[in-house]
């Protein structure tokens, strides 16, 4: 999967920094004891975890390109 540099920051930043706020929102529509809670917090996993597995898959196929070696 070949993806520009600016793609792959963006899907990165959204796995590691925006993402996380998601717990955010979950914790917060929990205390508000918000209708669909369960369908919020499925729908924000799923989407986080594409999101990780995209920007995975591009850390590893930008390695294998670049010969780094870097393995995990």
């Amino acid at each position: 999967m070949n993806m520009t540099n600016e793609m792959y920051d963006r899907l990165r930043l959204v796995a590691l920094i925006i993402a996380p706020v998601s717990v955010f929102i979950v914790a917060v529509l929990t205390a508000l004891h918000a209708p669909q809670l369960d369908t919020v917090t499925a729908i924000l996993a799923a989407l986080d975890t594409l999101v990780g597995s995209l920007v995975e898959i591009s850390r590893r196929e930008y390695n294998k390109q670049s010969g780094d070696g870097v393995q995990g």
